[in-house]
């Protein structure tokens, strides 16, 4: 009898004390609570309606199941929602749809998606952006050789600002990190997106964080060479003064122009400066012939520098180039000297003519007296895509001799290249 009462007094004191530690906060009951989360998916920002999903993990990074779901509630990217879950509750994030381009300033012409990895804490802001997509991979890696997950999380988005030049940052939780702020953090945040945008389709941007995320996972450094030139080859085509423009216009329309006018792109000059990535390819392409009249070469090549008869008495020449969506060319052609040629020597009463007519295919012509027809233009501007103009030398007028072709690339204010053409 003795003894069953000793045992119905042990059962009773141990359900008292895990009664207890539960009660007091012990680690075998997790607190539930209902944490009210904000943020902003950006890469340019997320349009209305886009879908943002959060998924509960647990300690090993596995999905328990558990999702909450959301929609941006603006142009801006912006959205708030409340999720019950536990207190220091890990999360993947994923936001999906239709963006903001901040080069071409429009809107994308199909979905991507962006990615994060977070602990809900005190502070329940979390932004989905490039910096959260490009570091989850190298997260989950630390976390998995048994990092703590605040420190994976320090470590790996260091290392994804010192791939792109930026170093001595005071980001720690890339979901922290929002594009319009007075502070650094927003303005690397900025460069960075406009970087992984270029003049690339959403396939391609999508390509490229996926590779260059990739490359980081398991030594936090970017050594692919062909990531690395092609960042660096939409770096040198980006015309950063309009894209701060394009920004500044679309935000002032959100935030206090305070905020606004504190943007800048000087962190964009990081990745050029602090490594040996280079430009690769180029970006505007001026092919051997095109592809409206195949027998007269391109002018603008950069083999064809010597013209001859090759049109019944006369050096009938193309000016074709191809442009990346949202680019643009100017051309001039000059004399010897580099001075433009003055409208005396051009048709009708001189020896060179800008064959426009019809044959102007996304160029737009400076006109002499409003004519289009075979009036000659001292420059052109490419528009869209493959573009297409005629040049005609008249040998017996005297047109023979050297002439210096000008590109003015991208919206550039000085020639990028120039050629020196010999008229036979």
């Amino acid at each position: 009898m003795k003894y069953l009462y000793l045992c119905l007094t042990l059962f009773i004191f141990c359900s008292c004390s895990k009664s207890s530690n539960n009660t007091n906060g012990g680690n075998t009951t997790p607190v539930v609570q209902t944490f009210a989360i904000k943020g902003a998916v950006f890469k340019g920002s997320f349009l209305r309606g886009s879908s943002l999903t959060f998924f509960e993990l647990d300690k090993n990074l596995t999905q328990t199941g558990k999702s909450f779901n959301t929609n941006i509630n603006d142009d801006y990217g912006n959205f708030t929602f409340n999720a019950l879950t536990s207190n220091g509750t890990l999360m993947r994030v994923v936001g999906e749809g239709y963006f903001w381009n901040e080069v071409l300033n429009e809107n994308s012409g199909s979905t991507i998606n962006l990615n994060a990895i977070c602990k809900l804490d005190s502070n329940e802001t979390v932004n989905v952006n490039v910096l959260t997509n490009l570091e989850k991979p190298r997260v989950e890696y630390l976390y998995s050789k048994g990092m703590s997950f605040d420190s994976a999380k320090s470590q790996a988005v260091r290392e994804v600002l010192s791939a792109f030049g930026i170093t001595n940052s005071s980001i720690k939780r890339a979901e922290k990190v929002g594009v319009v702020g007075t502070g650094d953090d927003s303005k690397i945040l900025l460069a960075i997106s406009t970087l992984i945008q270029g003049y690339r389709t959403e396939s391609e941007v999508l390509q490229l964080l996926s590779k260059f995320s990739d490359d980081l996972k398991t030594d936090g450094i970017l050594s692919d060479t062909s990531v690395g030139n092609d960042i660096a080859t939409h770096l040198y085509y980006i015309d950063t003064a309009t894209v701060l423009k394009n920004f500044k216009s679309k935000y002032s329309n959100l935030y206090d122009p305070n905020v606004v006018n504190t943007m800048d792109m000087r962190f964009i000059k990081n990745f050029a400066s602090n490594s040996n990535f280079k430009k690769s390819i180029n970006l505007i392409d001026y092919p051997a012939k095109g592809t409206k009249y195949t027998n007269f070469p391109n002018m603008l090549n950069a083999s064809n520098i010597v013209l001859t008869n090759n049109d019944n008495g006369s050096r009938s020449y193309t000016c074709v180039a191809t442009l990346r969506k949202g680019m643009s060319l100017k051309i001039e052609i000059t004399d010897a000297n580099g001075n433009t040629i003055p409208t005396s020597f051009l048709a009708p009463n001189g020896p060179l003519v800008f064959n426009a007519y019809n044959d102007a295919i996304g160029w737009s012509i400076n006109k002499v007296n409003g004519n289009i027809g075979n009036f000659p233009i001292a420059t052109a501007t490419a528009l869209y895509n493959e573009c297409f103009n005629r040049f005609i030398v008249n040998p017996a007028q005297n047109g023979t001799g050297t002439y210096v072709i000008k590109y003015y690339e991208n919206g550039s204010n000085v020639p990028t290249q120039t050629k020196t053409i010999t008229v036979q």
